[in-house]
């Protein structure tokens, strides 16, 4: 119980722009979590915000390298 009150006590000193954000922060992961489940909750956000580009494979002697193994 003293770690608890020691903890809060310390928060409780912090500036209040220092406390609105650390909370903000954590009302924002909560909300993600909720939006996108708690496993890999940013991989649908972060696609929403960068879709995927096309990959452009090199070319070499008139033959796709992309594929591992392949014969050029």
């Amino acid at each position: 119980m003293e770690v608890i009150t020691s903890i809060f006590n310390y928060f409780w000193a912090l500036p209040a722009m220092v406390k609105i954000l650390i909370v903000s922060l954590i009302v924002m992961d909560v909300a993600f979590s909720t939006l996108y489940g708690i496993t890999g909750k940013y991989k649908k956000l972060y696609k929403l915000v960068f879709p995927k580009q096309k990959k452009q494979y090199k070319k070499s002697g008139g033959k796709n390298s992309y594929k591992a193994g392949k014969a050029n």
